[in-house]
């Protein structure tokens, strides 16, 4: 099998990435980084000149280290070094400062 990449675009973020996770349809991208959770929007192949900038969606009181798309992509989980999982709902938000349905420590070290 081989596998081929086509870069599209390049983005950048205020803080360094841990972790990413991408819509199925690639219309959005959630980084994990080290001073909170992220969301871009990643601009269609007919506008790749555009250069978007990431929305800050929610903090920990640590480095986000882990972040996931759940439930058919209406939810983000997002895992830290605070030990904790919080979980988000991206239903019906404008992806600003989503307060997290769940707030779990789940671990007494980073997840």
């Amino acid at each position: 099998m081989k596998i081929e990449l086509e870069k599209t675009g390049r983005y950048s973020f205020p803080m360094g990435v841990l972790d990413i996770a991408v819509r199925s349809d690639d219309s959005f991208v959630y980084a994990a980084c080290m001073d909170g959770l992220y969301s871009l929007a990643v601009p269609t192949r007919d506008a790749a000149n555009e250069k978007p900038k990431p929305t800050c969606i929610g903090r920990h009181t640590s480095y986000v280290s882990g972040i996931g798309l759940l439930q058919d992509e209406l939810a983000l989980a997002s895992t830290s070094y605070d030990g904790t999982l919080q979980i988000r709902s991206l239903e019906g938000t404008g992806n600003e400062n989503i307060e997290p349905r769940l707030q779990k420590s789940i671990h007494p070290f980073w997840s």
